[in-house]
């Protein structure tokens, strides 16, 4: 009987367990300023070099509506409808309840401090990104203005609507962000070419894909992101990186025997998600592909991730 009273206790501390860390997740997934101000990372490697200038400040006069989110930020829409502004999610870097819940228990303890280690890294990689694609590809990003480190009063505050409607003011001094040019979504894109049968202007734009790929990595970066249909999007008459949270710098990117097999494993995968959408795209996409890389493209081999790492430093 004492056992049966055990362990219906102990089932009933795992169900509460379970949903306190549900609860703590949802909430964790909703905006707030806490989410997304400063927390351990900063320092003089952030530094960017263009200060804030008379664009930046009309565009930050606007209001910002909730757009939405992704796994590394938050994204709201200017009222003209010509910027968006993003902010890193700082509260990924919270522990999961059950973490601090079960602190004590060694083993717990020290998933809770890989967690930590894990996150903090992510959190590197995503503002040495950001910065990347300030410096180095600020066109081919639609990239206006970045903000990483803490700065004295130097940009005032912006007001923001929640997905609730309710309006905040946030000081931005003390949260990072960017500025990015809106764009659509290339898939988007694509799919209402092909319902319009302009066929031809769809290969357009994968011509233009290519080409965004090989300048970039002319310039010894790679994007190690492998959703271009979603991340890429058309801005006024040109395609841009929407997502620029996963640059990678590397010289050897300069390099035909190392990028011509990233563009390799692109297009491949491109090309599955342009057979659903019409199978002339997904010819187009291939023969350009093989026309870049050459006689070597049957020898080539097919990886889910991007073999193009960040260069040592």
């Amino acid at each position: 009987m004492k056992w049966r009273v055990l362990c219906q206790a102990a089932l009933l501390l795992l169900v509460a367990g379970f949903g306190a860390n549900q609860l703590d997740e949802r909430l964790q997934a909703l905006f707030s300023v806490d989410h997304i101000t400063y927390r351990q990372l900063a320092g003089p490697q952030w530094d960017v070099k263009a200060a804030p200038c008379a664009q930046t400040a009309a565009i930050l006069k606007q209001k910002f509506t909730y757009l939405g989110q992704g796994v590394q930020s938050y994204a709201f829409l200017s009222e003209d409808g010509r910027y968006v502004l993003k902010f890193i999610k700082h509260q990924r870097q919270s522990s999961p309840l059950w973490h601090r819940m079960c602190a004590l228990v060694p083993r717990v303890a020290a998933r809770a401090r890989e967690f930590k280690e894990r996150r903090e890294g992510q959190l590197r990689e995503t503002y040495r990104s950001w910065k990347l694609a300030y410096e180095e590809l600020p066109d081919a990003a639609g990239l206006v203005y970045l903000h990483l480190n803490s700065t004295d009063g130097a940009l005032g505050a912006t007001k923001l609507v929640r997905r609730d409607g309710v309006g905040i003011s946030v000081q931005l001094d003390r949260i990072p962000f960017l500025i990015q040019q809106r764009a659509e979504e290339l898939r988007k894109v694509l799919r209402r070419l092909v319902a319009r049968e302009q066929i031809p202007e769809a290969c357009q734009l994968l011509d233009q894909l290519v080409d965004l790929l090989l300048s970039d990595y002319r310039r010894g970066v790679a994007d190690r992101d492998q959703f271009l249909m979603r991340n890429t999007g058309l801005c006024g008459d040109r395609l841009i990186h929407m997502d620029v949270g996963a640059f990678v710098r590397n010289t050897g990117a300069r390099d035909p025997a190392v990028y011509l097999q990233d563009l390799f494993c692109k297009g491949v995968r491109t090309g599955r998600w342009l057979a659903t959408c019409h199978p002339a795209l997904e010819r187009h996409m291939e023969e350009r592909v093989q026309r870049e890389i050459g006689p070597s493209y049957a020898q080539l081999h097919y990886f889910e991730r991007c073999q193009i790492c960040h260069e040592p430093e």
